[in-house]
């Protein structure tokens, strides 16, 4: 089978999974707390591989990874009360809820473990040479992977939490789908960054012009079709233009640590992509960047109400 058809198949199996996590409300959104666990575990595999190549020390693995988890189980459970079904829960998992309480003390809490953890290592196994680099990789392991795409659980809690996925998803497509073709037709300048060379500035700016003429056109479709939010042509743009910015980092992000492992793909899991990291990178940054956008534009409708 061909690399391009390798790409398609698998494309539109993860697609279909993705759409099928986070549209689904069986059992309390389970199915898109499965699929963000399996991304965060083979995403920050896949981030501390990168590091293994490096001469300067290794990264805690097992450590971050599981600390990894424990912060998505973490955000699940904080949005688990803005759930329509919280209810039906049973008393236990309530009970845990009531414990679990994402605030400043406990995210503190957590990453102090995993700083005595990470110091505990060292010390039980008489070791000195590279823990500066391993316990600042391992951290940034931490953050760059699960806290980042954990935001899709405030989203998904929001008002019209799936409509608001959906046009996450959408943009984040086009920005990068527009951005290449303008590329390819327009491009003449070159950024000359060094995480992508090949990249052009007309593309960049082609992409931006038309990721936000089709997001437009996709909540104009979208609002004559289905419950959607009243949304004003300044904060739609506003959300367009932050999830545009924030695509274009979160790629050019991965692409720095790529070159810097001098590795091509992050990994093989997925035929014709490459791994975890080469399929999510941009979204890892546009539900984030997302979601804060959306809190500023409530703050300043509140404040000149």
């Amino acid at each position: 089978m061909s690399e391009i058809k390798k790409r398609v198949i698998s494309g539109i199996f993860l697609s279909v999974l993705f759409v099928f996590s986070f549209n689904c409300t069986l059992f309390h959104k389970g199915f898109l707390y499965m699929f963000v666990m399996l991304a965060t575990f083979f995403g920050m595999r896949e981030f501390y591989n990168f590091l293994q190549l490096k001469d300067q020390g290794k990264p805690l693995e097992k450590i971050g990874i599981t600390f990894g988890m424990i912060i998505v189980t973490v955000f699940y459970i904080h949005v688990l009360p803005r759930m329509a079904d919280y209810a039906s829960l049973p008393e236990w998992i309530r009970g845990i809820r009531k414990v679990v309480e994402i605030n400043a003390e406990f995210l503190l809490s957590i990453f102090f473990l995993v700083l005595i953890s990470g110091f505990l290592y060292y010390l039980t196994h008489n070791k000195v040479q590279g823990i500066l680099f391993s316990l600042g990789t391992t951290f940034m392991g931490i953050f760059y992977v699960p806290v980042t795409i954990s935001h899709i659980f405030l989203v998904a809690v929001l008002d019209h939490g799936i409509f608001y996925i959906w046009l996450i998803s959408f943009a984040t497509v086009m920005s990068d789908t527009m951005a290449f073709f303008s590329g390819r037709l327009l491009g003449r300048h070159k950024t000359r960054l060094l995480a992508s060379p090949n990249k052009t500035w007309e593309g960049y700016i082609g992409g931006l012009a038309g990721q936000l003429v089709l997001t437009h056109i996709f909540y104009v479709f979208t609002r004559s079709h289905f419950p959607v939010p009243e949304l004003s042509f300044v904060e739609l743009t506003i959300m367009s233009v932050t999830i545009f910015f924030t695509s274009v980092i979160g790629d050019l992000s991965e692409s720095t640590l790529k070159r810097d492992a001098g590795v091509k793909d992050s990994g093989s899991i997925i035929p014709g992509h490459g791994g975890v990291l080469d399929l999510l990178d941009a979204l890892m940054f546009t539900f984030p960047g997302f979601y804060y956008s959306y809190l500023g534009i409530l703050l300043v409708k509140k404040i000149f109400q």
